[in-house]
Order: C-alpha cells, then structure tokens, then sequence
C-alpha cells in the first residue's frame, strides 16, 4: 500500500530541504577556500585567516547533517559526468589519458557512491561524504575535476568507509556464524 498524502508532503520537504542545505553549503565551502587554500601559495594554508576556518567549519557542519540527501544529488552529477568523459573519450575532443584518468575518477565514485546510498549513511559515512566534497572543492579554482592529489584523497576517504563497513559487517557476519 501507498504512502499518505502527509508522508509524502514530508519526504519532499525533507529532500528538498536536504538539497537546498547542500547547495547553501557550497557558500562558506567555496568563500573558505578561497580565503583558506586559493590564497595560498600551492601545498600551503593561510593559517591567519579565521573568517575562512569558520566558513569552512560551517560548511563541514551543514554537510555533515544532510549528507543522506545530498549524496543522491552528487551522485546524480557523477552519472552526467560518467556519460560525458565517456563521449568525450569516444571522440578524442582532448587528452585521452587525462580524460580517461577523470573517468575512472568518475567511476569509481560512482561505486563508492552507489554503495553508500544502499547502506545509508552512517556517521563514518557522513563525515567521509564530507571529505569526499571537500576535497573535489579543494582545487576547483584551477578547474573543476582537474587531475589533482585531492581528489586520491577523496576517493581514499570513500574507500576507507566502505572498507570499514564491509570489515564491521564481516565481523558481525563471522560471530554470528561462530555463535559468539
């Protein structure tokens, strides 16, 4: 049986107000950066800028609590992405190796963010979600999905949730069996 007219009502509300965190939340992630990392001469941080650390711990904290939401969104983009780099690939319209290098980039987020969405979003989850954003922000002044060590560090974050959640549920799986 369908959900309630009410249910519904709230589970768009919440969506879209999930979404619309999100996107507020690009603000103070973009306006930190720019002050906290942009700013700075390359693999260094304006340590004395205390306007861009809030902005970016607000950031973080808005992130964290509709990461449930937003994740589906980014994960929405990472599909257009996919199908994109894999034109583009096709037609050779640039560097093929550094198109392939975004692609599988791409890829392998989408897996990670596959995995993610069906699992829900624990805590680690959220904060590795968070990571995740702010590291494919990190360097998106020299361009957005440019080869960069932040987005490694990104994906590491990804695959560092999924693996602890695929070592817990083993572990659980493991006692479970042993009857502990």
């Amino acid at each position: 049986m369908g959900r309630s007219a009410k249910e519904q009502v709230k589970s768009g509300l919440r969506l879209g107000g999930g979404l619309a965190v999100f996107l507020v939340a690009m603000l103070p992630l973009v306006d930190g950066l720019r002050r906290v990392v942009w700013a700075a001469p390359s693999h260094q941080l304006v340590l004395a800028e205390p306007t861009g650390w809030l902005e970016l711990i607000v950031a973080a904290a808005l992130f964290l609590s509709t990461a449930q939401v937003w994740v589906k969104y980014v994960l929405g983009c990472m599909a257009i992405g996919a199908v994109k780099g894999i034109v583009l690939f096709i037609t050779g319209a640039s560097s093929r190796l550094e198109i392939a290098e975004l692609l599988l980039f791409v890829l392998a987020s989408i897996v990670l963010l596959v995995s993610a969405v069906l699992r829900g979003t624990p805590p680690l989850d959220r904060v590795a979600l968070t990571l995740y954003v702010f590291s494919v922000g990190w360097r998106a002044d020299k361009g957005l999905f440019m080869p960069d060590p932040s987005l490694v560090v990104g994906l590491t974050c990804l695959f560092a949730s999924w693996c602890i959640y695929r070592w817990r549920l083993h572990g659980t799986a493991k006692a479970a069996t042993t009857g502990r």
